[in-house]
């Protein structure tokens, strides 16, 4: 049995190492098969899948461990299979400000990101704010939700912290948006067949923070 995780959009530059048995990647028409001690490399906000297979005693799944990176050189290391990766989503990469934001959400999930916070923290207006964000094409709303997730993912794989320090107001609202992004459930990282199947490593995951910003009569967008 194959279990996949799709949709995995990262605010860095990204290391896979398939540790135990082979592993899938996929991104768009792409799917690649990568053999136990493979590498591949995937640049910043390259959207991408995984597959591992799932055996049915505890410990004999396949594993892959993930190494996040901030050095902007590392996107442009791709190897083998996955140049095709690189060379199919190319015109995906995430504009300047898209980039900015999706990185500070990540590091600091459970802060109130509201446009008036958002532009607070980027030192800009909110009608610059806005007008940038109207020409790179996404919504301030999806990139959160998006790298909360990318921030819970990680956590869940690892330690399990509560949905409240991504953001989320209620367990039941965490658990249908870890779902309906990844198509599996974050209660499988903890005691099913995820446990223990996904590991990471790298320096962004140790910027975790708490709010630096008050903001008083901070409006949502």
């Amino acid at each position: 049995m194959t279990m996949w995780l799709s949709n995995l959009r990262l605010p860095f530059a990204a290391e896979v190492v398939c540790r135990r048995g082979a592993c899938l990647i996929g991104s768009g028409r792409y799917i690649h098969r990568q053999e136990q001690g493979a590498l591949f490399r995937l640049s910043a906000h390259r959207t991408f899948h995984l597959g591992l297979h799932c055996a049915t005693s505890v410990g004999k799944s396949n594993t892959l461990h993930i190494t996040l990176s901030e050095d902007p050189d590392l996107s442009g290391e791709v190897q083998g299979v996955a140049a095709n990766l690189a060379v199919e989503g190319a015109t995906c990469i995430a504009g300047p400000l898209t980039q900015q934001l999706a990185k500070a959400i990540f590091f600091a999930p459970q802060a109130p990101w509201s446009r008036a916070y958002a532009a607070a923290v980027l030192g800009l207006s909110m009608p610059r704010l806005s007008a940038q964000m109207l020409r790179e094409g996404r919504a301030l709303t999806d990139i959160v939700l998006e790298q909360r997730l990318m921030r819970a993912l990680v956590a869940v794989s690892q330690q399990g912290e509560p949905a409240s320090a991504f953001g989320f107001a209620t367990q039941e609202r965490f658990y249908a948006a870890f779902f309906d992004r990844f198509g599996d459930c974050a209660e499988h990282f903890a005691t099913g067949r995820w446990c223990g199947a996904l590991s990471w490593a790298g320096a962004p995951l140790g910027k975790l923070v708490e709010p630096s910003i008050k903001l008083a009569n901070c409006r949502g967008w």
